[in-house]
C-alpha cells in the first residue's frame, strides 16, 4: 500500500508509475458484497471490535492477503463452506482488482440460526 493507504498497482516492475490505484475501501466492499452472495455465511459485526474489522486486507507488492470474520449458518459443514468462500473472496477481488491473492484466511466467529420456516 502507498503512504496514504491506496493499493498501487506497478507496470510490473518497469518502474514506479502505477498504472491504476485502488483504495482498500474498494477491496473492503468487494470481499463484503461476495460474502454477501453466500446465504450461508454473514460477516460478524455483533458487538464493538476494536482495531478488527470484519475484512482485514493486506496488499503488497500485488499480491493480497484476506483474514475475513463470519457467523455461519447453524449446521453447516465449515470446513467445505470455508472453501468456498475462500474461493469465492479470492476469484472475484482477482477478476476486478487483477490482484493475485496468495491466500484467503475464514475465522468461524459464531452460528446464526436457520430463517423461521427452515429449521
Amino acid at each position: 500500500m502507498s503512504k496514504d493507504g491506496r493499493t498501487v498497482f506497478t507496470d510490473g516492475g518497469l518502474g514506479d508509475v502505477a498504472d491504476y490505484q485502488i483504495s482498500s475501501s474498494v477491496l473492503q466492499s468487494i470481499v463484503r458484497w461476495s460474502v454477501a452472495s453466500e446465504p450461508r455465511v454473514r460477516l460478524h459485526r455483533e458487538g464493538p471490535r476494536p482495531g478488527r474489522r470484519d475484512a482485514e486486507i493486506v496488499v503488497v507488492e500485488g499480491v493480497g492477503s484476506v483474514v475475513v470474520h463470519l457467523l455461519a449458518l447453524f449446521g453447516e459443514d465449515l470446513p467445505e463452506l470455508g472453501e468456498a468462500v475462500k474461493e469465492l473472496v479470492a476469484s472475484r477481488l482477482a477478476r476486478m482488482t487483477g490482484l493475485r491473492v496468495a491466500r484467503v484466511d475464514v475465522h468461524f466467529d459464531g452460528v446464526f440460526p436457520p430463517p423461521e420456516g427452515n429449521a
